[in-house]
């Protein structure tokens, strides 16, 4: 499990949870990364208020925090993603 803070419908920051989640298992092509550090910013706090949702449609559960200090765990077909 990690730890993430979640948006699970519009609103005010107040709404926003620190859930345990399961952590992903990254498919094809993906990775998977490990974060250090996030925060919010300006624009993620609009996106979870719904203000730009129009634009921006998001689909829940949602985890802001779109700064982001993180390495990489786990590259599970690494020779097939390395740049040719």
């Amino acid at each position: 499990m990690m730890k993430a803070l979640v948006a699970r419908e519009y609103g005010p920051p107040e709404l926003l949870r620190i859930e345990d989640l399961p952590i992903p298992e990254p498919g094809p092509g993906r990775i998977l990364v490990r974060v250090a550090a996030a925060s919010l910013n300006p624009a993620d706090l609009m996106l979870t208020s719904g203000a730009i949702k129009d634009d921006f449609g998001l689909g829940f559960p949602y985890v802001p925090g779109t700064a982001r200090g993180k390495y990489v765990v786990s590259m599970p077909d690494a020779q097939a993603s390395r740049p040719r």
